[in-house]
């Protein structure tokens, strides 16, 4: 998710279309974080939602880490 949000804005600037690219760039990433949501939710069980919820969140807080580490260089 977060890798094709950081691939769309280094394109967004060069597209001839950049808020179609920004729409499709949304609801590509959006479908795919909701199936993977989805298939964790069909099991059942509350606790894997949770930790999907979880680990989403901090893979949000490292790739923001990332990127500033790599802006402060």
């Amino acid at each position: 998710f977060f890798a094709g949000l950081w691939l769309t804005t280094r394109q967004v600037l060069r597209s001839r279309h950049p808020a179609a690219l920004s729409l499709a760039s949304f609801l590509g990433r959006s479908l795919f974080a909701a199936g993977g949501f989805y298939l964790v939710a069909r099991q059942g069980d509350w606790r894997g939602v949770v930790a999907a919820a979880a680990g989403f969140l901090a893979a949000r807080f490292a790739a923001t880490a990332l990127i500033r580490r790599a802006h402060e260089r």
